[in-house]
C-alpha cells in the first residue's frame, strides 16, 4: 500500500505545490486522525480502568509526541534541500512489482 503522507505529498506535487508545502500540508492532515486514534484508545482504556496502563499511555503519549515533533522539523528541513524524485522512482518501481507479482498469483 502507500502511505497517506506519500500519496497527500506525491498529490501536491502533481498539483504544482512545492516541497516544503506539500509536505507541511501531508504532516497537518496527520494531526485529526492520530487526535482521534488517540482519543479512542483512551476512552479504551479508562474504560479498562487500569490506572497503570493509563499512567504508561501518558508517558508514552508524551515521548511520542516530542519523538514525532522531532522528526517532522527534521523532515521539514530536509525537504527544503532534497528532491522527492529517487522516493517517487522507488514507489514506482515497487507499484510495478507488485502489480507483476499479483498478475502472477492470479494468472
Amino acid at each position: 500500500g502507500t502511505s497517506r503522507s506519500g500519496i497527500t505529498m506525491t498529490a501536491a506535487r502533481y498539483l504544482g505545490w512545492a516541497r516544503p508545502e506539500a509536505a507541511r500540508f501531508s504532516m497537518l492532515l496527520a494531526i485529526p486522525t492520530i487526535a482521534a486514534f488517540g482519543v479512542f484508545a483512551s476512552i479504551d482504556l479508562v474504560k479498562e480502568g487500569a490506572q497503570a496502563t493509563i499512567s504508561a499511555a501518558a508517558i508514552v503519549a508524551a515521548l511520542s509526541f516530542i519523538t514525532a515533533y522531532l522528526t517532522i522539523a527534521a523532515f521539514m528541513r530536509l525537504t527544503q534541500r532534497v528532491s522527492f524524485t529517487p522516493f517517487v522512482i522507488y514507489r514506482v518501481l515497487l507499484g510495478v512489482a507488485l502489480l507483476a507479482f499479483a498478475g502472477k498469483l492470479a494468472g
